[in-house]
């Protein structure tokens, strides 16, 4: 399916293995993603807090007959970050996940759930610059919430290939340039993990 799209055309949508959406945060990506038109794969699993397992009740009606898009249970994430039709990412910025996009040049869209997520959005967004902003509140019992058209404002500005979207896709890939020279041999990350596996040798006790 990705094969047959163009590059840097998909959204990628998921937000891990431990936290799940509720289901009015579904229907509200849901019904911004139709609106923006634009083509996605979406890792959506069912949640216990949902008073349906099946997926397409929690979606608004004949949502995937009007949309271009995938709902799967599961995705092997790394390979589709990795995919050249991937252009942006919404995520829930756990740490997995930031680290797998950032390595792969991808744009983020990150609505936080909890804890250090908050953080993660705030680092990606504001201080590296590889994500684009989000509207959204933080609600202590039902989680992050946004309005469906800002999903829309938001999925059709990392796409359109404004000014905000360039830099930011400019940045997440320099971004992954200094990620990829630090794993290499002989890379600040390499030398590192060297140095970690040395010291548990010669102190097999700790």
């Amino acid at each position: 399916w990705l094969n047959k799209r163009p590059r840097r055309s998909v959204l990628y949508i998921s937000f891990g293995s431990l936290w799940n959406p509720t289901a009015e945060l579904v229907k509200r990506i849901a019904e911004g993603i139709k609106a923006s038109k634009w083509p996605f794969v979406w890792a959506l699993r069912p949640s216990s807090c949902w008073a349906s397992e099946d997926v397409r009740e929690v979606l608004p009606e004949r949502f995937m007959e009007e949309t271009d898009g995938l709902v799967v249970p599961w995705a092997p994430q790394l390979d589709v970050l990795a995919h050249p039709s991937t252009g942006a990412f919404l995520t829930h910025c756990g740490w997995n996940s930031v680290l797998e996009s950032m390595s792969m040049g991808v744009l983020m869209i990150p609505i936080p759930f909890v804890g250090d997520q908050v953080t993660n959005c705030r680092l990606v967004v504001d201080i590296w610059k590889v994500g684009m902003s989000v509207k959204f509140v933080l609600d202590s019992i039902r989680g992050p919430m946004v309005e469906s058209s800002e999903i829309e404002r938001v999925v059709k500005s990392a796409f359109e290939e404004g000014q905000w979207a360039a830099e930011t896709r400019t940045n997440a890939r320099a971004l992954a340039d200094v990620i990829e020279r630090a794993t290499q041999c002989g890379g600040t990350s390499y030398a590192h993990i060297q140095k970690l596996i040395q010291m548990l040798r010669n102190n097999p006790q700790r």
